[in-house]
């Protein structure tokens, strides 16, 4: 076979993703709680719900190991009041997930999201509740590895055919846990907090910027809470911005740079002032900040290869590869109508929504983006007698979106879905109608495949067999006939083609009549 001296191969690495198939756990969440002696009899439940939340996680020898923590809310009246009574649990729960063997564990991304998948809660008896139900998560994991490719073959009469990319060649990833907190105080025009109901933060990135590698990163925590008050239930909400320092390893400038973040928790203190009313909060927020940085490289690998004089073979393999994430941002309304019959609402106290599951993905058949899941809607109302109740609705989401489609095989790297704004009103005295404003923000990326050679083989040592009697030879080509092939065949060049017939493009246009030079 051939030597080092004769025919010389040289390869290069490109970035390849690993294929990850996303992966859903399911965890069940069990209490039985007595109430303490401080609480009120149990009479009539409200409403009950687990804000389940990823704590922490890491990559270990080829495990995930993640942390999820479940909030338990159970409000409920006693006998004897309207007023809404809470209970607060927390419970925690250790998962592991097994990685794939390829997978880098110090440049995996990890995106790990927990709904509430059922939830039951009854009482038992008056001082005991029992709480029976499961927490999803699903586990998005992206990571890449480097692929061997041909570039550039040289020597024993070897013709190339190479494809110019541009591709993802460097990611580097890292995450940063900050810690804000905060004070409030409730206005004077506010009657004063009884009990804190329920409060939740929305985190949303405004500023990613890259600064002598450094990520300067800035965004806002919306605060949102629900207290009882002497008049019944109130809602207040407070925008916390913030502004964090994030040190990559690696980082250059001219790296493209995102940041997605999450809250881990939140705890919030109440004071009673000098009069004896709560208006003093205090929020310590716990948020985690998930940075990417990109870098995109160009390149001509070889496709295809034969040589003029020698028996060759090659070997190809179809890779697929990313282009860098294209940013989108699109703002969509949802609503409906729900009704409470033989009822006539008096109140309306809150309304908010909750995504189940919301996801952006790519449809090929219909080339456009579109939004699947679920979106929860959720009422606290009052009747004429002053009696709190819930209206709990679920609407199934298949939107298109107007984003630019993503093609290429797959979607990496989905933009997520928050509810910015939700609003209602009274349709009729039993129906509310109520209606969410999403926003969609993040970025995309598509997979692209690509047929490359990995290897080839020249024998130096056989000479293909021509026929020397003939310089050139006829042949009749037909339309879109690419060149390439013509001359791969004929075991001569395309620039010999060209020179000998009028075919400037790399296909033919149309059927000719072709003189075929024979390369020796």
């Amino acid at each position: 076979m051939i030597t080092s001296n004769e025919c010389k191969l040289t390869h290069e690495t490109v970035c390849v993703p690993v294929q990850i198939p996303e992966t859903v756990q399911e965890q069940s969440v069990e209490l039985d709680y007595v109430l303490p002696d401080y609480f009120p009899d149990f009479f009539r439940l409200v409403h009950c719900e687990a804000e389940p939340a990823i704590l922490q996680w890491e990559c270990h020898e080829g495990m995930l190991s993640y942390v999820v923590c479940v909030r338990l809310r159970i409000w409920y009246c006693s006998e004897q009041s309207a007023a809404i009574q809470c209970v607060n649990q927390r419970l925690e729960y250790t998962k592991q997930l097994p990685l794939p063997a390829d997978c880098d564990c110090t440049s995996i991304g990890v995106r790990l999201t927990p709904v509430t998948a059922y939830l039951n809660c009854r009482a038992v008896n008056p001082r005991r509740m029992d709480v029976r139900g499961a927490v999803r998560i699903t586990a998005r994991l992206t990571a890449e590895t480097n692929k061997p490719i041909l570039c550039d073959v040289t020597g024993l009469h070897t013709r190339c055919r190479k494809e110019a990319i541009t591709y993802l060649s460097r990611v580097i990833r890292t995450q940063k846990l900050c810690s804000l907190t905060e004070e409030f105080t409730l206005e004077e025009t506010r009657s004063p907090m009884l009990a804190l109901l329920r409060d939740t933060v929305q985190v949303s990135i405004t500023e990613t910027r890259c600064v002598a590698g450094k990520l300067v990163v800035k965004g806002e925590a919306l605060i949102r809470l629900l207290y009882t008050a002497e008049g019944g239930p109130e809602t207040m909400q407070y925008a916390v911005p913030f502004s964090q320092i994030v040190e990559p390893e690696g980082l250059e400038d001219t790296m493209h740079c995102h940041t997605h973040a999450e809250a881990v928790s939140m705890t919030v203190h109440t004071e009673a002032d000098a009069n004896g009313d709560i208006r003093l909060l205090r929020c310590e927020l716990q948020l985690r900040l998930l940075c990417e940085a990109m870098a995109a490289s160009m390149a001509e690998p070889v496709v295809d290869l034969y040589s003029t004089m020698h028996p060759a073979a090659v070997q190809t393999e179809t890779i697929p590869l990313r282009g860098l994430p294209v940013p989108v941002q699109e703002n969509l309304r949802c609503g409906m109508r729900m009704a409470r019959p033989d009822t006539v609402i008096h109140q309306v106290y809150a309304m908010w929504a909750e995504p189940r599951e919301l996801r952006v993905t790519a449809d090929p058949a219909a080339q456009q983006m579109l939004l699947l899941g679920e979106l929860q809607y959720y009422v606290l109302a009052a009747d004429e007698s002053g009696e709190p109740f819930m209206l709990h609705e679920t609407e199934q989401l298949s939107m298109p979106l107007t984003m630019p489609y993503t093609c290429g095989r797959s979607l990496m790297g989905a933009p997520m879905v928050q509810i910015m704004n939700c609003s209602y009103h009274l349709s009729a005295a039993d129906t509310v109608s109520v209606q969410a404003e999403l926003q969609i923000s993040g970025q995309c990326t598509g997979e692209q495949l690509h047929t490359l050679a990995v290897d080839a083989q020249i024998d130096g040592q056989q000479r293909l067999s021509h026929d020397d009697r003939y310089a050139l030879r006829l042949y009749f080509g037909q339309e879109q006939e690419s060149l390439w092939e013509i001359a791969k065949g004929f075991h001569t060049s395309v620039e010999a083609i060209r020179e000998e017939n009028d075919c400037p493009e790399d296909t033919l246009a149309a059927p000719q009549m072709l003189l075929i030079p024979i390369v020796l």
